[in-house]
């Protein structure tokens, strides 16, 4: 099945959000616009996805992970069970 950037974006927008309240507003979002092909605005909401969105979704996980391991790990698992049908990145 193929999945749409859409589908991508609101994953990425959850991801973002929950973050934000996670480690605070400024360092959730600082982290997101550290991703080169990534688009997001004040509020963390995905604005636009410039590339390959698996790859986006694997480089934020990344930045996120250094900073707070086991939070993003469960935030990012448990986002995951509404979006089945996108790969997991590595955790």
């Amino acid at each position: 099945m193929t999945i749409n950037q859409e589908t991508y974006q609101h994953l990425l927008t959850k991801l973002v959000q929950e973050q934000m309240i996670i480690l605070g507003p400024s360092i959730g979002l600082d982290i997101a616009r550290q991703i080169k092909n990534l688009r997001v605005d004040e509020n963390g909401n995905v604005l636009k996805i410039l590339s390959d969105p698996q790859q986006i979704l694997n480089d934020i996980n990344k930045l996120y992970i250094e900073i707070s391991p086991h939070t993003t790990r469960n935030t990012l698992l448990t986002l995951l069970t509404k979006y089945p049908d996108i790969q997991k990145p590595v955790l």
